[in-house]
């Protein structure tokens, strides 16, 4: 009995592709949520990042590192959290 026949080649492809497509789809998904807690949290906490309330600017910038890795955008991000931007950290946010 042949183990790599066309046959069995061929099923492993299609398992490995409807894997790859699953995965793929999640993983958009879950980007997306999480952009969208990112904005439901600066909804909420806009008045104390505005008054710049002491270390609010690091869970901000732990809010977004959730989101990207992109340590230029997350500079940013600080930047405009310290100065109690938060229309900057919105637009931010639609940028990603």
């Amino acid at each position: 009995m042949k183990l790599f026949t066309r046959k069995n080649i061929i099923i492993a492809v299609t398992i490995l592709l409807v894997v790859f497509v699953i995965y793929a789809r999640t993983g958009l998904e879950m980007s997306e949520g999480d952009k969208t807690k990112v904005r439901q949290y600066l909804l909420e906490k806009g008045d104390i990042i505005k008054e710049g309330g002491g270390s609010m600017h690091f869970l901000v910038y732990g809010e977004f590192k959730k989101v990207t890795s992109d340590e230029d955008k997350l500079r940013e991000v600080l930047v405009a959290a310290k100065e109690g931007d938060t229309d900057k950290l919105n637009k931010i946010l639609d940028d990603l």
